[in-house]
């Protein structure tokens, strides 16, 4: 499935984003955590690819609680992004670090429950 291709490609580079260091040396040319206004962003796409792989469980707490939180952290990474200069210090970068760990936690903590709702993934992974 397309979409959850889609999942794992975000996922990826979004830890990438992770393990880069430092504001003035990041880890190569990749599209941004979020905040964008164009909204060409992980969060945006994410959201995007929820829409489809998740159809079946847009009404679920879960979907909504998901979509909420990486609305948030949209909300506090675009105030960064923003700001003077955008993210261009050390303060200003860890701080954009923390959002985006918690952001990678909170998918960590209802993809793979969401997921297991889905026929496709439940089929091969939970026989």
């Amino acid at each position: 499935q397309e979409s959850f291709c889609k999942l794992i490609y975000y996922v990826h580079i979004l830890c990438d984003h992770m393990d880069d260091t430092s504001y003035k040396v990041t880890n190569g040319l990749k599209i941004d955590v979020g905040g964008r206004v164009d909204q060409y962003d992980i969060i945006h796409e994410l959201m995007t690819t929820f829409e489809t792989l998740f159809k079946d469980q847009k009404n679920t707490h879960k979907y909504r609680s998901l979509t909420r939180a990486l609305e948030r952290y949209n909300t506090r990474i675009g105030k960064l992004v923003r700001s003077e200069g955008g993210i261009n210090s050390d303060d200003k970068f860890s701080e954009f670090k923390d959002h985006t760990t918690n952001l990678f936690d909170v998918l960590t903590m209802y993809l793979p429950e969401m997921l297991k709702e889905e026929e496709f993934f439940s089929a091969v992974f939970y026989k």
